[in-house]
């Protein structure tokens, strides 16, 4: 897409027939969300039983790769920097944060599963009903207690799959490197990452 290709020159004047030029794009202002949706589905002709031609939709199931970190660096214009530049021009990399799977072989039927990365609230404590808690409800901390039975909030960004009405806590691998995921893969979420982008 960003690669430069000749096309032909188009015009009413005359003398610029069959000259051609070098077309390149580039990205002048990057987006604070990056959504990277995948043409999955393609269409082919289907005969139905009646005689007549009908069109289905089906899924090319290649496997993808979601790399965790992704640079629009090179494909970027560099403009002067201004005193009050936006970030969204100087920062080029970003964080993966979702992505979204259609499991099943056709636009027509299937099913959305979702893996996140999410900040996950924590405590540091004995306490044995803690670790029944669940790891994605917000923790509350008792404001009456003293500092010696105060919990310590630890955030953590883990990885969560939510399909349909099941919540569950998985690796990052599960997450990216699972192969057969990587044939599912339909949407991928990324945000700038200040951090990486520094």
């Amino acid at each position: 897409f960003f690669q430069p290709h000749k096309v032909s020159v188009k015009c009413d004047k005359n003398g610029c027939e069959g000259l051609t030029c070098m077309k390149s794009q580039t990205i002048v202002r990057l987006p604070g969300a990056l959504l990277l949706h995948l043409k999955r589905f393609k269409a082919q002709k289907q005969g139905n039983v009646d005689g007549s031609v009908g069109i289905t939709f089906i899924k090319n199931s290649a496997r993808v790769c979601c790399p965790t970190t992704l640079s629009l660096g090179p494909f970027c214009v560099r403009l002067k920097e201004k005193a009050n530049d936006d970030k969204h021009i100087s920062c080029s990399t970003y964080k993966l944060r979702s992505i979204v799977r259609h499991i099943g072989d056709s636009a027509n039927r299937g099913h959305y599963t979702t893996d996140a990365l999410r900040s996950i609230p924590s405590a540091k404590s004995n306490s044995a009903t803690d670790s029944l808690r669940s790891p994605l409800l917000p923790l509350s901390v008792n404001s009456t207690s003293n500092s010696a039975t105060d919990h310590t909030k630890v955030t953590k960004e883990k990885w969560v799959r939510f399909d349909d009405a099941n919540t569950m806590l998985i690796t990052a691998d599960d997450a990216i490197a699972d192969q057969d995921s990587m044939r599912n893969v339909y949407m991928m979420l990324y945000d700038i990452d200040k951090k990486l982008s520094e």
